[in-house]
């Protein structure tokens, strides 16, 4: 145990020894055979596609679920190490959980009850607890000090024999060979496991003498502890020196960010954890956000799993448009054109498309490692679509310095002739990849589901990407070179044999090495350009290179800024679907002129605030009830004392509509009264104070610890805090203008 691994009461934890999944039991499953083929015909065939299996984990744990449903207990079903790691690192044992923030721990063993009956209901919800933050049983014993005093003993005396007599006291050790035992003493069980026994613990009282009182009753004094335990010692039952009896409160009290709170552990079988997480918030704001059975001042945080995709989320959409920049400018640094650019990119969605079946074909859900495998597999599109460009680009260039590229026949053939070459070095590259990455899929053993996601989408990517860059970029790059040559009307020449090409663009390569061929090639590509009006291609210069470079790492800096302010914006989103009351700072208006008896009245209402508050600080309940009374006339008066359009009149109704003080019957019920109060009272005095020079004494302070926000005012220093009295009377801090 560690102090940030809190194990409640509640918690059982049962650790199952599983067997290798080798010897799992064996299940049937239905083939495409299964239903029509003979007896005969399916022995063959199951030698090929086994009709009998493994049991899968997600079967075994819904049967063992279904075996052990124990009347008021629920069931989680995860990994030890990972248990523990996830308790360590976000306190919930499960993929996902909700913290309810709240002042009350009786409200907020409400709220959870309210979440665990809604998300029930929520499809994918395998189990749902919410800790009961009350409801814990307590056996109090407090020492009457006025009975111990009588008997000439003290505080400590009873409480040794309570220590010793139920919970037990070391009294020696006994070693066996290298091993040491520790000898505890205490009542055995049939003498201590009732008030009612407890109540007739024997508590030792020594005497030397006699001792008369005034009123004639005997005192009995104690002796030394050497004669303390003497035979002749009388004895005195617990049940006469201390008050025993039980007791309720909460079995667990949490505390985070400075407000007490409670869990609720929600395990999710067959769906993805975002998708869950998207009906459950839709179910909650339906039922319990819109029907307001959220109190002001609660808030929920959904956390657990789903707070990790959220920060990878975020970080994806950083990573996934930087590592597409740098493809981009890697390719353009090769080819130094935009458009070739362009088409070699096109790859990564024809591979993109491959891989969500391939995942949708597997079952898989999008993760961590998914996403990397796309990242990865976008670099491999990219690869297999530069070699596609750089044998169409040979071809083309090749028929160009032949002289030959006119007309679109000629572009058509040329292309025809390097996208056949692409053939083979692409089908290797792709089955190399594949037969590495294919006996990924059937891995077993410790991170197999994580090198299963990665694998899954580049294998399904490259079997699209194969296709589709082998058809379409080649259409696609004919667009885009159609331009440099003439079309003409007509029928197309004869389609030619593949040994016809490889013939003529072997010639032409040979006769592309001649300096007049050259020269004549590309004079008549000049006059083609000049009677077609077809402007020459320019290709791009280092100068461009290193402009468009700049601009896509300044592109990259801003998508970085922007995500990282929505991370932020998101973080504060998530931790909070309820905010809690706040001061507003809203803008100032002009000075307040008032009059005599508008002044009176509002310095009257200041006082009776202040009063209600330093009453508070002073724990004393009948002062703070005699100023609760008095708050509401005061207010009123000087509702009345104020013309209709006069801007103090809406704080001050929200004073006494929403934080109207009532006789309260001990001092938690007064502070709990007083935070509505105190909240209205400090927004009016904030915007008061610089609106009128007779209120520019009031003080405004806060206190982080107390139930938010935590304000309250004075007129004078210096700061005592309302909401905790004595115990932190001077927590807090005073908060300026």
């Amino acid at each position: 145990e560690t102090a940030t691994d809190p194990a409640p009461m509640e918690m059982f934890e049962t650790v199952i020894q599983l067997k290798p999944p080798g010897e799992w039991r064996k299940v049937a499953e239905s083939r495409w055979y299964s239903s029509w083929a003979p007896e005969f015909l399916q022995k063959p065939l199951r030698k090929i596609w086994p009709d009998v299996r493994p049991i899968s984990w997600d079967e075994l744990v819904s049967e063992m679920d279904a075996a052990l449903q124990i009347p008021g207990q629920v069931n989680a079903w995860t990994m030890p190490i990972k248990t523990r790691i996830d308790m360590l690192s976000t306190g919930i044992r499960t993929p996902v959980g909700i913290k309810v923030f709240g002042n009350d721990l009786g409200e907020i063993s409400k709220l959870g009850e309210h979440l665990e009956s809604v998300l029930r209901d929520v499809p994918g919800t395998r189990s749902v607890y919410a800790e009961r933050t009350t409801g814990g049983y307590y056996l109090d014993i407090i020492p009457n000090r006025r009975e111990i005093a009588r008997y000439g003993l003290n505080v400590e005396d009873v409480l040794m024999v309570v220590e010793t007599a139920i919970g037990g006291m070391p009294v020696a050790k006994t070693v066996e060979g290298r091993e040491r035992f520790t000898i505890n003493v205490r009542y055995s069980r049939e003498l201590r496991d009732e008030p009612e026994k407890l109540k007739r613990v024997l508590v030792p009282v020594a005497m030397n003498e006699t001792a008369r009182r005034g009123n004639g009753e005997t005192a009995m004094v104690a002796d030394s502890p050497s004669r303390r335990f003497a035979d002749s010692t009388p004895q005195i039952p617990l049940g006469q020196l201390a008050d025993i009896h039980i007791t309720t409160g909460p079995p667990l009290i949490k505390n985070e960010d400075g407000a007490l709170t409670g869990w609720v552990y929600v395990d999710v079988a067959g769906r993805d954890i975002g998708g869950y997480v998207k009906d459950a918030k839709r179910a909650v704001e339906q039922k319990i956000l819109s029907a307001g059975l959220l109190p002001s001042g609660y808030r929920l945080e959904w956390t657990g799993q789903y707070e990790y995709m959220l920060r990878v989320k975020e970080r994806l959409k950083v990573v996934v448009p930087l590592t597409l920049a740098l493809i981009f400018v890697l390719l353009f640094m090769n080819f130094k054109s935009v458009p070739e650019t362009l088409i070699i990119l096109l790859s990564i969605p024809f591979a993109m498309t491959g891989s969500i079946w391939f995942l949708w074909m597997l079952n898989y859900n999008l993760s961590i490692a998914v996403w990397v495998g796309i990242i990865a597999l976008a670099g491999l599109a990219a690869q297999t679509g530069t070699v596609m460009i750089i044998y169409l680009d040979e071809a083309f260039h090749a028929y160009q310095r032949a002289g030959r590229m006119k007309t679109q026949h000629d572009l058509f053939e040329a292309i025809t002739y390097g996208a056949v070459q692409r053939v083979r070095p692409k089908l290797m590259t792709v089955c190399m990849i594949t037969f590495g990455l294919v006996p990924a899929l059937w891995a077993h053993g410790a991170g197999a589901e994580a090198i299963q996601r990665i694998a899954a989408p580049m294998v399904g990517g490259l079997i699209t990407s194969t296709i589709l860059t082998l058809e379409i970029v080649p259409a696609i790059y004919s667009l885009w070179r159609g331009r440099q040559v003439q079309w003409v009307k007509g029928p197309r020449p004869p389609r030619k044999r593949w040994s016809e090409l490889s013939r003529q663009f072997v010639e032409m390569e040979r006769e592309g090495h001649h300096d007049a061929v050259t020269a004549q090639a590309a004079a008549s590509e000049s006059r083609a350009d000049a009677e077609s009006g077809t402007p020459p291609v320019k290709r791009a210069t280092g100068k461009w290179l290193w402009v468009l470079a700049g601009l896509v790492v300044l592109a990259g800096m801003a998508v970085w800024l922007a995500n990282k302010s929505a991370v932020e914006r998101t973080a504060d989103a998530t931790h909070a679907t309820h905010a809690t009351h706040a001061a507003k700072s809203a803008a100032l208006p002009e000075k307040v002129e008032l009059t005599e008896s508008q002044a009176k009245a509002t310095q009257t209402f200041i006082t009776v605030a202040a009063a209600v508050s330093e009453s508070l600080a002073a724990d004393n309940l009948t002062d703070f009830n005699k100023a609760a009374a008095q708050s509401e006339p005061t207010i009123q008066e000087l509702l009345s004392s104020l013309p209709a359009e006069h801007p103090w009149r809406e704080p001050l109704q929200k004073i006494s509509r929403g934080g109207k003080l009532v006789a309260a019957g001990d001092l938690a019920e007064a502070r709990k009264e007083f935070l509505a109060f105190s909240v209205a009272t400090a927004e009016f005095a904030r915007v008061a104070r610089q609106q009128a020079d007779v209120l520019r004494a009031i003080k405004l302070y806060r206190c982080p610890m107390a139930p938010q926000p935590g304000f309250w005012i004075q007129t004078n220093g210096p700061l005592r805090n309302p909401y905790f009295g004595s115990e932190m009377l001077g927590c807090g801090n005073e908060l300026k203008d």
